[in-house]
């Protein structure tokens, strides 16, 4: 499948590498009885109020790890600079190649974007449910008013942008949270 992602000239055969199960589970944490005296002032209060399950923890974790490899990307494509440090923040494998590819291609094409892209991320899924080492995020992502540039001043070509379903895989690994993979349909798909 052909996909053409804005600042990038084309970018074919995207795959997702994992296939996550979605679900939820009662992520509830042991915790140690009231003392007495806690009883008889108030009533216990429940773990989930309290502490963040470790689903929680990976979910909210890995959307940022996401939300910040969306902005470094927007970063490094306002100068076609595939060497942007954030990039390997927040990406590796065939994420980061993708990345690194199309910005490549930018700076050889002597093009940057410019502008705002709008992006809304979910999880859809994480496995294993208790302790996630891998979280599915699925986002429409809006380029609508991120344009292609001529490096030299002027818009690259006069094709709108739009709005495209996005699916990435978020892996925990020795370094954080990475975005491994990611896949972007064509645009209208959301």
């Amino acid at each position: 499948m052909g996909v053409r992602m804005r600042g990038f000239r084309a970018v074919a055969g995207l795959v997702l590498l994992g296939v996550l199960v979605s679900g939820c589970a009662d992520d509830v944490e042991p915790r140690a009885l009231p003392s007495a005296s806690s009883q008889a002032a108030s009533p216990p209060v429940s773990p989930s109020a309290t502490t963040s399950t470790a689903r929680e923890i990976a979910e909210r974790d890995a959307l940022a790890s996401y939300r910040g490899l969306m902005q470094a990307w927007v970063d490094a494509a306002k100068v076609a600079n595939p060497d942007h440090p954030a990039l390997r923040r927040y990406a590796q494998g065939e994420a980061l190649k993708i990345f690194v590819t199309a910005l490549f291609g930018n700076q050889l094409h002597k093009k940057v974007v410019l502008g705002e892209m709008g992006t809304d991320p979910k999880v859809v899924g994480a496995v294993p449910i208790d302790g996630p080492t891998s979280v599915k995020i699925a986002d429409c992502l809006d380029d609508t008013r991120w344009l292609e540039h001529k490096k030299s001043g002027g818009l690259w070509d006069n094709k709108p942008g739009g709005r495209r379903h996005t699916t990435a895989l978020v892996t925990k690994t020795k370094a954080g949270w990475k975005v491994t993979d990611i896949v972007m349909q064509e645009y209208g798909s959301c």
